[in-house]
């Protein structure tokens, strides 16, 4: 199951307009202003939205397999962009002071091999990060898992597991592992006003652009039906989204 990122570019940066998630980039960038760090790889790099924060280091590439993606984001002279795949990585070995990706691995044809790859590309007592969610977490609940066909079983064979994740950190031969939640989104939208989420559009996010057409049209129906429902008995229907997202970190 792959999303064909060309298609969905044009779009994808809609999001931050209602995520931002400053968790995640308040913890990135304590790890980079307090471990002089002056080379930088974000791999599965997208448009080139979180490499922009970070270009006072000396040297900041990003990597994304979809050219769509790259074509989209503003020139920047201080980043240096590549078109490749994450599990063939197209970089010298003890380049790199910080090599991170966010809510990306699961995009990664073995998430498990890339980890083992991109430790000898760090430099010695470089750091390797992964940002990401698990729906299949027990704590997290979305409401487009509930309304839409297939969107929950495709994400528990798409999210890598993270004990496992952590485990191959160890046997790659990371130091330090450590695994902790950096960022907790909670919103709610209340009836029609569900139909403003920016995620709910149909290629907006990956669990969408999964599901055919008529999935998609079956469970927008079916939201509308429910909120009508409830009308009718007084009851507000609420629409919450509550997913968590951890950092899993090693030094080399």
């Amino acid at each position: 199951m792959k999303v064909d990122y060309d298609k969905v570019s044009e779009i994808y940066d809609n999001r931050y307009k209602d995520s931002k998630l400053p968790g995640v980039e308040k913890t990135l960038t304590e790890i980079i202003t307090t471990n002089n760090i002056n080379s930088i790889l974000e791999v599965g790099c997208g448009t080139g939205y979180w490499l922009k924060k970070f270009s006072d280091a000396d040297i900041i590439t990003g990597i994304d397999f979809s050219r769509g993606m790259l074509k989209r984001e503003e020139k920047h002279k201080k980043i240096n962009f590549i078109c490749a795949d994450a599990n063939t990585l197209p970089v010298s070995k003890n380049s790199f002071d910080l090599i991170y990706c966010i809510n990306a691995i699961h995009h990664f044809n073995d998430p498990f091999q890339f980890i083992k790859d991109v430790y000898p590309l760090l430099k010695k007592g470089g750091r390797l990060c992964i940002f990401g969610s698990n729906p299949a977490d027990s704590f997290n609940f979305w409401y487009i898992f509930r309304y839409f066909k297939n969107t929950f079983e495709n994400d528990k064979k798409r999210f890598p597991d993270t004990e496992k994740l952590k485990n191959v950190f160890q046997e790659s031969g990371f130091n330090d592992v450590e695994y902790k939640i950096v960022e907790i989104v909670n919103r709610c939208k209340i009836n029609y006003e569900i139909f403003d989420d920016l995620f709910l559009v149909k290629n907006a996010t990956s669990e969408l652009y999964l599901i055919s057409q008529d999935e998609y049209e079956q469970g927008i129906k079916k939201m509308k039906e429910k909120i009508e429902e409830n009308l009718k008995l007084g009851v507000d229907t609420e629409f919450r989204t509550l997913l968590n997202f951890y950092l899993i970190s090693g030094l080399k």
